[in-house]
């Protein structure tokens, strides 16, 4: 029961929590990792590789080994599976089980079919064939048979999106919360209240954001806190008792999303592409939805309530080399703070984890630039 707990307090929390690893990956960091490193800091050398950092790495060695966790739980979210499936936990680096192999000819086989079909784009990925299961479904089944049948074309043009300019949803949005002026006024937020993991009893979290970009977050599980630390560059996950490591650039860019979420003001700062999307429904209510992007980063998807204004929905990306791993972020309710709109109540839906969470007291006080230090060396050894 233990354990399993663990597992489940690891998979969760990416709105807040910004990214911890799925229990999966950490104890194969743990088990795998050859040395100890102490976090690279802003003006550090360059990250070391996976092969130089863990063990028997042969598909992956030339990625930064920051890669590897969230790559290994694209490949778990992709088949439905946790560590154990390919690894022999006694000895993650082995290659005892024939599932390690096979996934190594899967990732080759990835590979060839992108380089030779697709001009290296990854346009297929592990989840293409797998949906979720451990093996692929050569028959499709009926409900998704009756998915692909066409709309008829009229029904297709009731669908276009809406000719709005892209802005117009930001601009009914900050008015919404509060305008642009108050909301340009928050520059520090702190975030007491609760979090329920699949289910499970409420457990506390802290959150530390500053508009610039700066975040750090604790949730206090059984062992102690479990940490994320993001400078507004470079981010680090803090697991007690077990592993410390560097958030990958794909983490970090989606713990900086959170941070903009936070403070909606700086979209306009930040994400310079903005696109309007055809307009949908969440909870029975319809939403106009909006893309936005910046150069290299994959979109965000903003979901706006079309009666009032405010946002209910967010889609982001986490890159790994083999795809991208969604987090969904739904807003059910507002509390209004210093003449601001803020969430109250909020669920973040992975592939393989739902946590819910709840706002208790929210302040606008300056925070202790200590809060968004890298872990010290002693403290990364002792994880």
């Amino acid at each position: 029961m233990k354990v399993h707990r663990r597992r489940n307090v690891r998979r969760s929390a990416f709105f807040l929590a910004a990214a911890f690893a799925l229990l999966f990956a950490v104890l194969l960091a743990h088990a795998q990792q050859t040395k100890s490193a102490a976090p690279a800091s802003k003006g550090a050398a360059q990250e070391e590789l996976a092969g130089q950092v863990f063990k028997n790495i042969q598909s992956f060695k030339g990625e930064p080994a920051s890669q590897l966790i969230p790559t290994m739980e694209f490949m778990a979210s992709s088949l439905g599976v946790e560590c154990e499936f390919c690894h022999d936990v006694k000895a993650f680096d082995k290659d005892t089980k024939e599932e390690k192999r096979t996934a190594r000819e899967m990732i080759a086989m990835q590979q060839s079919i992108n380089r030779g079909h697709f001009r290296g784009q990854r346009e297929v990925t592990c989840n293409t064939c797998h949906h979720g299961a451990q093996h692929p479904a050569a028959i499709p089944d009926l409900p998704a048979l009756n998915a692909a049948i066409p709309e008829p074309a009229h029904e297709h043009l009731a669908h276009k999106p809406p000719q709005v300019a892209p802005g117009q949803y930001l601009d009914a949005y900050f008015h919404a919360a509060g305008g642009e002026a108050a909301l340009a006024k928050l520059t520090a937020r702190t975030v007491h209240g609760t979090v329920s993991l699949h289910g499970g009893p409420a457990l506390g979290f802290a959150s530390f954001t500053r508009a610039n970009g700066e975040r750090a977050t604790s949730i206090a599980i059984s062992d102690g806190a479990a940490l994320s630390v993001y400078d507004g560059h470079t981010g680090w996950l803090i697991y007690p008792g077990r592993h410390s490591r560097q958030m990958s650039a794909g983490e970090a860019e989606a713990t900086r999303v959170e941070a903009d979420i936070a403070f909606p003001v700086n979209f306009k700062q930040r994400y310079p592409q903005l696109r309007v999307g055809r307009n949908e429904t969440i909870d029975g209510k319809p939403a106009n939805l909006l893309l936005a992007s910046r150069p290299g980063q994959p979109p965000v998807r903003l979901y706006f309530d079309a009666a009032s204004h405010l946002l209910v929905r967010a889609v982001y990306y986490v890159e790994t080399p083999l795809g991208r791993l969604p987090t969904q972020l739904d807003i059910t309710s507002y509390t209004e703070t210093d003449g601001v709109q803020l969430p109250s109540h909020w669920t973040i839906t992975q592939p393989a984890s739902r946590s819910i969470y709840t706002m208790e007291s929210v302040a606008s006080t300056p925070i202790d630039d200590r809060r968004f230090e890298p872990p010290k060396v002693a403290e990364a050894s002792a994880h």
